[in-house]
This record gives C-alpha cells, sequence and structure tokens, in this order.
C-alpha cells in the first residue's frame, strides 16, 4: 500500500514540471451533477455578493434615480423627486427578482451541461503543494502554479480555484479531511492568490 502511494506521488512528479519541495497532498473524486450543481450555485452566490456586483447596482440605482429625477422634470411632475425614487426603487426591486430567477434555473443549466459533456462526471485526480496545483481527468492534465489562478474562494461544497472571473477548479469539501481542508486554506493562503 505505502510503495503503491509512493509510485503514485513518483509518477507525478515525473509528470509534473513544478518542483516539489515538500509532500504533495493527492486526492481523487468524482463530481455528481448535485456537486456541480452546488458548485455553480456557490460560484453565482460570490458573484452577486460581491463589492463589484454591489458597486454596479449601486450606480445602476442611482442612474435610473438621476434619469427619473430628469423625465420628471421634463414631464413638468410636481414630485420629481419621488419619480426619481420611483426609478432607483425599480433597479432595486427588479434586480434581486432577476438573481431570484437566474439562481432557480441553475440546476436545470448544469443538468444540460452534464448531459452534453459526460466527462465531467469523470474520476479526477488532484494534486497540490505550495508549488501548485495538478490535475488529471479524462479531460486531460492541467498543471499551473498558484501564480497562475486568478483567485479562490471556499464554500459549503468545498475549495473552488479560479483560472479567471468564470471558470473555476472544484476541490469538494467531502473527499477531504479536517487536516486536509486546513492544509489546503493554509497553501493558498501562503500562495497569495488572493481570496474572492
Amino acid at each position: 500500500m505505502h510503495r503503491a502511494l509512493k509510485a503514485k506521488v513518483s509518477d507525478w512528479e515525473e509528470l509534473m514540471p513544478l518542483e516539489h519541495h515538500e509532500p504533495v497532498t493527492c486526492v481523487t473524486f468524482s463530481l455528481d451533477e448535485a456537486a456541480q450543481i452546488s458548485a455553480s450555485r456557490a460560484n453565482f452566490r460570490r458573484r452577486i455578493f460581491s463589492r463589484r456586483m454591489l458597486l454596479r447596482l449601486a450606480i445602476g440605482a442611482l442612474a435610473f434615480a438621476g434619469a427619473g429625477l430628469v423625465f420628471g422634470i421634463v414631464i413638468e411632475d410636481p414630485d420629481p423627486v419621488g419619480t426619481a425614487l420611483l426609478f432607483g426603487g425599480e433597479v432595486l426591486v427588479l434586480f434581486p427578482l432577476m438573481c431570484v430567477l437566474l439562481y432557480a434555473l441553475i440546476p436545470r443549466r448544469v443538468r444540460r451541461v452534464v448531459r452534453q459533456n459526460p466527462l465531467s462526471s469523470r474520476p479526477v485526480e488532484a494534486c497540490w503543494s505550495l508549488a501548485g496545483l495538478s490535475a488529471r481527468s479524462a479531460n486531460g492534465t492541467s498543471e499551473l502554479p498558484w501564480s497562475d489562478f486568478y483567485g479562490w474562494h471556499a464554500a459549503a461544497i468545498g475549495f473552488l480555484l479560479y483560472f479567471n472571473e468564470q471558470h473555476y477548479h472544484l476541490i469538494p469539501a467531502a473527499i477531504l479531511s479536517e487536516a486536509q481542508q486546513a492544509g489546503l486554506r493554509a497553501t493558498l493562503e501562503a500562495s497569495a492568490v488572493r481570496r474572492l
């Protein structure tokens, strides 16, 4: 058993140009439909509640309020400020409703993607150290130093490691021991990859 594990790590060392100066942590997992839905929902929540999105919402509300004020003045509304508040308020009401609708549609979209790409549920073997992350699956092999990642986000489903604002690699929390979760978190924090 120990020899098999050692051989597996040795295989990785031959495969990866990254130099690992400490033991490599390796896990193997499959992402079923439920895990992919949970990850997509976690990603959606992160984006919606990000400072950037909240800033955009505030700017949108102010812009619509300004448009409402101008509109009220042009039509000689006796209360143009009320019209401005109405326009701005519509944004603050419609945007959350739109987000709820999009959130509710996530399972349907993910199920469609899973049906179109059955490789997405095949086993993945991921290894990481302070040098970076390597992942091997039926889709191919990727190897990136942490400096190539855009950011990371910890959610209930696991760790979302972002290549850019849209695409991420998931390490599910369910397959990690508490020590492995703490170790991965410490590795990410030490890597200087920003937390999203």
